[in-house]
């Protein structure tokens, strides 16, 4: 395959990626306008999502190990949490072991929300899975599980 192939095919395959990415977010805020009612406050950009989802995952994450999932420097993360923080849906204090280890988690108020958040991401995907049909997901699976399996080596 020739270098101009290969440029090709990363930037379509970029291209795609980008776009599913924003067909979530604008699901996302569609739904959220129709619910929310100019609530600004519950709005989440696609960072605190990806954050929101991480932290939910793991638990709890020092902001460091947040930094490293999210691939973003601790300052930016830093700015996430506040943001956050501020909206009531992280909580974060120090860690009893080491106190320059600041540990962040969901508040429990905000449970509700993140649940509500994940349902509205599968159902997007769901929807397109129909869309699709099984063959072209089975080989969606297919690609991913190939791609993380590049990922992690």
């Amino acid at each position: 395959m020739t270098r101009e192939e290969i440029l090709k095919q990363a930037e379509y395959i970029f291209n795609a990626s980008r776009m599913i990415r924003v067909h979530l977010a604008g699901m996302r805020t569609t739904h959220e306008k129709k619910t929310e009612k100019d609530n600004k406050d519950s709005e989440l950009t696609m960072s605190q999502v990806f954050a929101l989802t991480a932290v939910d995952e793991h638990g709890c994450l020092t902001v460091k190990e947040l930094s490293k999932l999210l691939g973003i420097s601790s300052p930016s993360t830093t700015v996430i949490i506040d943001n956050m923080v501020k909206k009531g849906m992280f909580t974060r204090e120090h860690s009893e072991e080491d106190r320059r280890k600041v540990i962040v988690q969901i508040a429990p108020a905000f449970s509700d929300k993140v649940n509500y958040v994940k349902k509205l991401y599968m159902q997007t995907i769901i929807d397109l899975i129909h869309k699709i049909g099984p063959e072209t997901t089975r080989k969606w699976c297919e690609v991913v599980s190939e791609i993380k399996r590049a990922i992690k080596e």
